[in-house]
């Protein structure tokens, strides 16, 4: 029998059993024991830890623990300018708001004072929260790298310092897309704390840089990231996010920048960072590492005095990445998907428009009507779709196979491609640039096959009423006439297979090169084949084969057309 078939005893009691209590008095007394449980934090080294999963994450959660967040909240803030986000909410867009890993909760209270509009959950491992707290915030015990099951997705979703704590980051930033509304916004701010010093005074077997390099080792071997700052935004873009910015700061340790604000800002990061050494290092050292204690404390007190020596001037960078969340996804052939914006889509493409909300078309907008949040493009080729797209975003394309010198054969047909896409999706700039491809891609491809396939394909995808490319190609072949029927063996064939291309090249005939271009009917009943040819140095009694039927007729004997 299977889960779903198996059968759930109730309780014979259930109903009758006072002994049990109410369905309150049960609540409250789980909620209870549950709350003990995640309270009962293990003490180590005069230490103390989180107790819900417990090792999860290496750092401390005692009252020292907070308060040196608190100071790093502080320099942060000093950083930015009090800026709490950068992403461009307006206030009735800025309803809901998750932080993930929200430490002591004091970013998640400040943003909930600042908008009380808004919703505010904050999640973490321990309970430390406050509990006076404003109305509009919520905090919540939880693990950031479960599965989520947010019945309702956030207008923001922000993460900060989870430097060292994080096992799997695609999955966590793909947890963050899925809970993120469309039009919404993922911020992380994160460190690289590799140190540097711009006067080279610090050195490479410098204290602080072979602590980091224990503390590293340590985090590679939980299998946590030490440094995610400078692989954020690849995480980002990988998960499906656009839009991406990232801003980077440096950070000085210590005050030694002549600026007054960096002085400040140094002299509040040494502080938090001197109170964090046994923070950072007690529990790693000791149970990953297997230092002995008393060898911790002696390379913690050779970083204290290094950083207090004044000899140093080291920093590191803070980096900001905001990214946001596309609200229309185009799926084409192949399951490929490519995330993007109405915005960008409706504005340029009347065709994307359409798609995106087939009942009312672009020129009613209203945010009331239904839209489509998946615009399905199986015919079409993935690659040109991506090119349509990226040029709505860049005013360029990207031509797949353009870096190989030698392949001169995709990159004309790719760009003839990019014109018939360009009046599909109705997109005139894109039609401009195609057109300027094509022409240079077919002067570079005079002598190859691939330019009779060229003739072909534009002949296959465009019309006689609009003409575009057809202009372009017969304008091209008239101009190197010669050079295509001496020197290209194809072109000689696509005259007689191409019937429209013959006749438009015979109608522009340029008398200064000694061209005799005439299309001819072959007069044959039932052939009726049409085909062209230079009669430069011909006779009336000269003989002209018809490829199609072939029967070999004078120059009299042809009908011209």
């Amino acid at each position: 029998m299977t889960g779903s078939e198996q059968h759930i005893e109730v309780d014979a009691g259930f109903e009758t059993d006072s002994a049990v209590g109410s369905i309150d008095e049960q609540l409250s007394a789980y909620s209870q024991s549950l709350t003990s449980s995640v309270t009962a934090y293990p003490v180590e080294n005069g230490r103390r830890y989180h107790a819900y999963k417990d090792g999860a994450y290496f750092m401390p959660n005692d009252e020292n623990e907070q308060d040196r967040l608190d100071l790093l909240h502080h320099m942060v803030m000093l950083v930015t300018n009090s800026k709490h986000f950068f992403a461009p909410l307006e206030n009735e867009e800025f309803k809901r708001v998750l932080d993930v890993g929200t430490g002591t909760g004091i970013w998640a209270i400040e943003v909930a004072d600042k908008h009380p509009e808004a919703e505010v959950l904050g999640n973490d491992l321990s309970p430390v929260q406050p509990s006076w707290v404003p109305p509009n915030v919520k905090f919540e015990v939880d693990d950031v790298e479960a599965p989520w099951t947010h019945a309702k997705p956030f207008d923001l979703i922000f993460a900060r310092q989870l430097d060292g704590s994080i096992s799997d980051w695609p999955a966590l930033i793909a947890n963050m897309y899925k809970c993120t509304r469309p039009g919404g916004w993922t911020e992380l701010h994160l460190f690289d704390t590799h140190y540097k010093s711009d006067d080279g005074s610090l050195k490479p077997n410098a204290h602080i840089n072979q602590f980091l390099a224990t503390l590293e080792e340590g985090c590679k071997k939980l299998g946590k990231e030490l440094y995610p700052g400078p692989l954020a935004e690849g995480w980002l873009k990988d998960a499906g996010f656009v839009n991406v910015h990232v801003q980077v700061y440096k950070i000085p340790l210590g005050p030694w920048p002549k600026d007054k604000k960096m002085k400040e800002i140094g002299l509040v990061n040494l502080m938090q960072y001197l109170d964090g050494l046994e923070a950072f290092s007690y529990r790693m050292f000791t149970h990953v590492m297997g230092w002995k204690l008393d060898e911790v404390k002696v390379i913690n007190a050779k970083v204290t005095q290094e950083l207090k020596s004044k000899t140093i001037h080291p920093y590191y960078t803070f980096m900001f990445n905001t990214s946001l969340y596309s609200d229309v996804e185009v799926h084409c052939r192949n399951g490929e998907r490519y995330p993007c914006h109405r915005l960008v889509l409706c504005t340029q493409s009347r065709v994307f428009a359409k798609a995106c909300n087939p009942a009312c078309g672009l020129e009613n907008t209203s945010h009331k009507k239904p839209y489509k949040n998946v615009i399905n493009i199986p015919s079409d080729d993935p690659a040109v779709v991506k090119a349509v797209l990226e040029f709505l975003y860049r005013f360029d394309y990207s031509t797949p196979g353009a870096e190989e010198p030698l392949n001169l054969e995709y990159p004309v047909l790719f760009h003839i491609d990019m014109y018939a896409a360009s009046e599909h999706y109705q997109v005139p700039g894109l039609k401009i640039l195609a057109t300027e491809r094509v022409k240079f891609a077919l002067q570079q491809a005079l002598l190859q096959p691939c330019f009779s396939d060229a003739v072909k394909l534009i002949y296959q995808t465009t019309n006689d009423e609009g003409r575009g490319l057809r202009d372009v190609v017969v304008d091209i072949a008239a101009r190197n006439f010669g050079v295509l029927m001496n020197n290209n063996p194809k072109f000689k064939e696509t005259l007689d297979q191409v019937t429209p291309f013959a006749q438009d090249l015979a109608t522009i005939v340029n008398g200064g090169k000694g061209w005799m271009m005439r299309s001819f009917l072959c007069p044959i009943e039932g052939c009726g084949h049409v085909f062209a040819a230079d009669l430069q140095g011909y006779s009336e009694d000269s003989v002209l084969y018809c490829a199609q039927c072939n029967y070999e007729l004078t120059l009299r004997e042809w009908g011209e057309v």
